[in-house]
């Protein structure tokens, strides 16, 4: 392969080819030769973007949106509890003693 640095021709296509164990006709052969010539002249224009150096470099795009999460102001308060003080949980039991459920005796 005696081709420019770059340059796609049939005989490399083959070799890409023989090499991905695929099996091509010679329309197909030239097929590919044309569109892996445009792919990279796709990639000689990308390689020619001035990207900027130093202040004006610009930087990788990680998300196409800037997003932000808003928070909320962490306000201490009391869980699961009434404005006595006493467990709510309670409120729905049908009586209460000495700060817990009050249940028949059992023998």
């Amino acid at each position: 392969m005696s081709q420019a640095p770059g340059k796609i021709d049939e005989d490399l296509t083959r070799k890409v080819a023989e090499l991905a164990r695929l099996e091509v006709s010679d329309a197909e052969v030239k097929l590919f030769t044309s569109q892996l010539g445009d792919i990279l002249s796709y990639i000689t224009q990308l390689s020619e973007v001035d990207v900027g150096t130093g202040d004006r470099e610009i930087q990788p795009l990680i998300q196409p949106i800037e997003l932000s999460t808003p928070l909320r102001q962490d306000v201490a308060r009391a869980f699961g509890v009434d404005e006595q003080g006493n467990p709510r949980v309670m409120k729905s039991a049908p009586e209460v003693m000495d700060g817990g459920y009050q249940v028949p005796p059992v023998l």
